[in-house]
């Protein structure tokens, strides 16, 4: 029930949609588009060894829950 946009701030960080990578580093921060996650698209993201920040901007479709955990305890 959510679409959201990712968007890496600082550190290092291996971002997955699908099939496509996308690695970023703190010299890449900030150049990075916003990358746009459709509803029930599989992604993932690991950081680096010193952690990375990203922002995620979420777009709910039936009303926004109380916390993203109560989406996935419902699933």
């Amino acid at each position: 029930g959510v679409d959201s946009y990712e968007y890496h701030v600082c550190g290092e960080i291996y971002f997955w949609l699908g099939k496509r990578v996308f690695h970023q580093t703190d010299e890449s921060a900030g150049n990075m588009r916003l990358i746009p996650v459709p509803e029930f698209a599989f992604h993932a993201g690991i950081a680096g060894e010193t952690g990375a920040t990203f922002l995620s901007i979420q777009h709910w479709h039936n009303g926004q829950p109380s916390s993203v955990r109560d989406v996935w305890e419902s699933q």
